[in-house]
């Protein structure tokens, strides 16, 4: 049996050396430089730190929209390396014109670029179709028109716009959050000459009655357009992206307890890698004592950078206390026989309200034979280690309830056998 272990490890000699060059395009992130070693003793020092995750790792990623140069000095304390990496960015220049109008007469587009080996002019910014495959265009609408040239490996990519001559307009809307409302509206910059007809895109939305204006619904991002004419019978097409962000994540709500007596307190928590605020409070802790004295209900909204939000709300029960023998059983007799049934002699805190107990129990000559504070406590019926003889004993019971509510109770208690 064989195994085989392969373990990167730097030798360091006070050398120079260069790392192989990496071509990257322009809005490209990339990581650069060496495989990390397991050793403490290695640091690592990138110059310049511009367009770099981190100046103190041996393979940062880049982000240069130019060409550049980097040193890295790898060092052991005792030693230093130095590396050279160069990062080539392909110098592309694009040029797809001033925008121009267009009524009714072809006009040509031309775009100026270098760098690249081939160009592509699309009615889209998918470039889905293919209008020209030259640096010119001639065009006979109106609308947003896109180039795009590449070497290859690299792109970038320009639009000209062909307005009409007597129409100009404004094409309104907002980024929205998940489960939000798209609304969009043409606003018309021209208002002396009056749009006649509008044409959206994609076409399974609301239109309003004069369909200057759309709601929709999408839960993706999606590009909208619409081609508007006016009386003179120019037309205008626009375009706009409208990005769908996603919600933050409201994990859980809850409360430790959803009914307590008044007095009482519970815990109100909130689970949420986002931000949140509390609507009852100015507390920012995720986890907040409340005491509440009425049914009471807890809200949290949370958000996220791009402002979207959700909210939910718990509610908690209070009760009113009743330091009384209708929730308290006080016993009267008990039978220690050891038959199974009433046994030992108790107090019943049927709702849970007591917190302070203290019981006395007396047998006839004046002897204390049993006394308890902790209300779990129960009374076999022994004194002393010895069972007592059937009789008639008197007890003294002093309770304090939740809302600092009291109960005092004396009696006698019957012991059978």
């Amino acid at each position: 049996v064989s195994d085989t272990i392969t373990k990167q490890v730097y030798i360091l000699a006070n050398a120079s050396d260069t790392i192989p060059s990496i071509l990257k395009c322009k809005n490209d992130l990339i990581q650069i430089g060496l495989l990390p070693v397991n050793d403490p003793t290695i640091s690592y020092l990138w110059s310049p730190a511009t367009d770099l995750s981190s100046a103190n790792v041996s393979n940062p990623f880049c982000n240069s929209p130019t060409s550049i140069s980097y040193q890295l000095l790898i060092s052991n304390g005792s030693c230093t390396d130095t590396l050279l990496q160069q990062i080539v960015v392909p110098d592309f220049l694009l040029d797809a014109g001033e925008d121009t109008a267009y009524c009714n007469t072809p006009i040509t587009l031309r775009a100026s670029y270098s760098g690249a080996t081939d160009i592509l002019w699309s009615s889209n910014i998918n470039f889905t179709d293919t209008l020209s495959l030259t640096d010119n265009l001639t065009v006979a609408s109106i609308a947003q028109f896109y180039v795009k040239v590449t070497d290859g490996i690299c792109e970038q990519v320009d639009s000209v716009r062909v307005n009409a001559q007597s129409i100009n307009f404004n094409l309104i809307g907002e980024d929205l959050c998940h489960g939000d409302s798209v609304f969009l509206l043409v606003e018309n910059l021209m208002p002396s000459v009056a749009i006649t007809s509008y044409s959206w895109e994609p076409l399974a939305i609301t239109y309003n009655t004069d369909s200057s204006s759309i709601s929709s619904y999408t839960d993706t991002s999606i590009w909208y357009s619409v081609e508007a004419i006016n009386s003179d019978g120019c037309i205008l097409k626009d375009s706009i992206f409208i990005q769908i962000f996603d919600n933050p994540i409201l994990d859980s709500l809850w409360l430790n307890k959803d009914t307590i007596f008044r007095g009482e307190s519970a815990y109100l928590n909130v689970t949420t890698d986002d931000s949140f605020v509390w609507y009852n409070f100015t507390s920012t802790s995720n986890s907040v004592l409340v005491e509440p004295i009425q049914n009471e209900c807890y809200t949290v909204e949370v958000f996220n950078a791009y402002t979207c939000s959700v909210t939910d709300s718990v509610c908690i029960v209070v009760l009113d206390v009743f330091c009384n023998e209708d929730g308290i059983t006080i016993p009267t007799a008990f039978s220690p026989n050891e038959d199974g049934v009433n046994d030992t002699y108790f107090i019943v805190d049927k709702d849970g309200v007591v917190t302070d107990f203290k019981l006395e129990i007396f047998n006839r000559l004046g002897q204390k034979v049993f006394a308890a504070t902790d209300k779990s406590s129960k009374w076999d019926g022994t004194y002393l280690g010895k069972k007592l003889n059937p009789q008639v004993f008197d007890f003294y019971l002093e309770l304090k309830c939740v809302d600092d509510k009291t109960l005092f109770k004396k009696g006698n208690i019957t012991l059978i056998r």
